[in-house]
Formats: C-alpha cells, sequence, structure tokens
C-alpha cells in the first residue's frame, strides 16, 4: 500500500463520506459527532482540510493520522483548539495564530468552547523523503523548510498571522467548503498561502503560556461545572475552594484554556442558550430568563438586548424555525 493511501486510509478510518475518492474535496463527517472536515489531497503525501467542529472532544481513534509520521500547519480561524506538547503541557490556538507541531495527541482533540473553525496543511514526512513536490522543494517549503521549523519549535511553534494572510486562509477555507476550486488551483493557493506565512506574513509568538494538565482539568471541570445548568450561580471563590486554589488561579487557569474571563463565558453560554430556545421552543421570556439563570424577565431583556441587539421577543419573530 503506498504512503498516500495510508494516510487517507488513517483520516478516513471511522469517517463518513459519500463523496468519491476522485472528488477535488471531500466533506467527511466525523463519526458520532456533528463535526466533520474538507479534505483535498494535493499531492503525495500533502493534504489540505478544513476543520469544522463542534465539539468539545474529539478521541484521536476517530481520526487516526497521528500514528504516521505528519508535520502539520495549522491556522485558526474562529473559536479554539488545543495543542498537546511532548512534556504534558498544552497550548491553545485562537483566532489569527499559526502552529506548526509534530507531536501526537495520546487522547484526542480538545475544543474550548465546542467550536472550532481551522485551515490545516498536513506533510507525511516519510512520503516527502521519497517524492517531494518540486513546487515546494523550489520555494523552499519542503521537506528542509519544515525539518528546520520543527526543530526551531521544538516540534510546535506558534506564530502569530497578518490580516492579509488571515484573509487568504478564510478564503481557502471556504473554498474548500464550497467545493469550488481545481486541484491546481488549491495547490496553487497552498503554495501562495506557505509562501506568504514564511516571507512576512507571520511572526513568531514568544511567551505563550502553556497549561499543565492539572490547570486543564480544573479548568475543564469548572466550564462543566457551570455550564451543566445555567440556572445556577456559583462563584468563583466557591469554584476555587472545591479545588483548594485560590480565586485569582482559578481566573488564570480559565482564561488561559478558554480565551476569555469566566464571567464572559458565562454570558456566552446563557444568550446563545436563550437563543436556541427563543427561536425553537415556544416557552415563555419569563421562563427562558430563569433556564439562563437571570433573576427576572427585565434584567434578561436588558442583557439580551445588550448583548445580540433586540428585544428577546423581536429575536423570535425573526428566527422562530418552529417547536412546542
Amino acid at each position: 500500500m503506498s504512503y498516500p493511501d495510508k494516510l487517507w486510509k488513517a483520516f478516513t478510518a471511522n469517517a463518513v463520506t459519500n463523496s468519491s475518492d476522485m472528488a477535488v474535496c471531500i466533506p467527511v463527517g466525523i463519526e458520532g459527532t456533528k463535526s466533520r472536515n474538507y479534505v483535498c489531497r494535493l499531492w503525495d503525501g500533502v493534504y489540505l482540510w478544513g476543520n469544522e467542529i463542534y465539539e468539545h472532544f474529539i478521541p484521536e481513534s476517530l481520526c487516526r493520522i497521528w500514528h504516521l509520521n505528519i508535520a502539520a500547519v495549522n491556522l485558526c480561524i474562529d473559536g479554539r483548539c488545543e495543542t498537546a506538547l511532548e512534556n504534558d503541557t498544552f497550548v491553545y490556538m485562537s483566532p489569527g495564530l499559526l502552529n506548526i507541531n509534530t507531536n501526537a495527541p495520546k487522547e484526542g482533540y480538545s475544543y474550548p468552547g465546542n467550536h472550532y473553525v481551522g485551515l490545516e496543511i498536513a506533510f507525511d514526512l516519510d512520503v516527502l523523503k521519497q517524492s517531494e513536490p518540486a513546487c515546494l522543494k523550489d520555494l523552499g517549503l519542503g521537506l528542509d523548510f519544515l525539518a528546520g521549523t520543527i526543530k526551531k519549535g521544538r516540534g510546535s511553534l506558534m506564530a502569530e498571522v497578518g490580516e492579509s494572510a488571515m484573509a487568504q486562509a478564510e478564503h481557502m477555507y471556504n473554498s474548500l467548503k464550497s467545493d469550488c476550486l481545481s486541484l491546481e488551483e488549491h495547490r496553487f493557493e497552498t503554495v501562495s498561502l506557505l509562501y506568504a506565512l514564511t516571507h512576512g506574513g507571520a511572526e513568531e509568538v514568544k511567551g505563550i503560556q502553556y497549561a499543565t494538565k492539572g490547570q486543564r482539568h480544573i479548568a475543564n471541570e469548572v466550564e462543566r461545572r457551570i455550564t451543566s445548568d445555567l440556572s445556577k450561580k456559583i462563584t468563583v471563590e466557591e469554584l476555587a475552594g472545591d479545588y483548594g486554589i485560590s480565586p485569582s488561579a482559578l481566573k488564570k487557569y480559565f482564561d488561559m484554556i478558554y480565551g476569555m474571563p469566566i464571567s464572559h463565558y458565562l454570558k456566552v453560554k446563557r444568550m446563545d442558550r436563550a437563543k436556541q430556545l427563543l427561536s425553537e421552543t415556544r416557552l415563555t421570556v419569563k421562563d427562558i430568563a430563569s433556564i439562563c439563570g437571570y433573576e427576572n424577565q427585565g434584567k434578561f431583556g436588558t442583557a439580551f438586548k445588550a448583548y445580540i441587539g433586540m428585544l428577546p421577543l423581536e429575536y423570535r419573530r425573526q428566527n422562530y424555525t418552529g417547536g412546542v
């Protein structure tokens, strides 16, 4: 079996797709989830795909990529994702950040906030050692570039992407999702993006915060507790006491992993839940306010308008899809 077949088989082992293997871009649903990838094989051992994730965690067994010798260029467009490092520490991608990584996740893929959109270019390093695309090699973007970058970043390099390169990445993601480009066009755009990123389009980030396994566990447990029942109110002091840490330490862990303060994260979740209930059910605004943790309908209405830009009933009139 050829190396490209190994990578394709690994990527789609537990996936669901209705497209033929001859399609330029294949939408791949990840089994048991609402998430999917939009995958294009550019050359032997070089893949481009868009990640569209709506989960908090996807087990590695559903992807089965990292048992191969892979280097991945991962660019975050929206949401947040976790990158595991070799020493049981973690860094977190947010919009505009680029990561070049060779570290295999031991358990799976974590997406704080249950949402992530990203563009990824994956290289099977074993294949490139045998057959390297001439256009990548000629532009200095092939195996030597990857090896040097991997060495520089100790297996995981983080960089901040400029506006022009970000706009190009977003265009590439949308093109994958809509399957509107030819293979040659995907190849050209990928080489163009890689060239831009390595010629002033991205700048290495210094002083990245690393989360330990313990810090990650506490932040994830706190997120689960505060969102499992939005009607309940629990203070940061109470939460911190349950884990034997200070409130300031808990705030730091949560912000590092979820990218925002606990209070703001909780407000976002409450508003998302309110929008869902307004558009999908006939529950009263008073009941929705209670479910989402507001003392009364008036305070909920004020908060909803400040966040969404319209009152709850106006939002329902514009977005109701039917329900009970």
